[in-house]
């Protein structure tokens, strides 16, 4: 992931998520959009526990939702 692209500082700038945190950033192709993927890392126990985020930023709005979220969900993510 390039952490010096447009998208991945305004996902940074722009919502609550913190860098170490941010996994993949992925632009809409019409540019009004960014899919992103947030990890939670909470290691409580003996076991890593990381809740992961799938969220869509809108550029215009400037909101962000969360479109899945699961326990040690990794998925890679783009746009069709």
């Amino acid at each position: 992931m390039d952490i010096t692209s447009n998208e991945y500082r305004l996902i940074i700038e722009n919502t609550n998520a913190r860098e170490c945190d941010i996994w993949q950033v992925v632009p809409s192709p019409d540019g009004k959009y960014i899919l992103y993927v947030e990890r939670i890392y909470n290691g409580l126990g003996v076991t890593d526990e990381e809740d992961v985020y799938y969220k869509v930023y809108s550029i215009e709005d400037d909101t962000s939702i969360t479109v899945f979220y699961g326990y040690k969900q990794f998925l890679r993510v783009d746009w069709k």
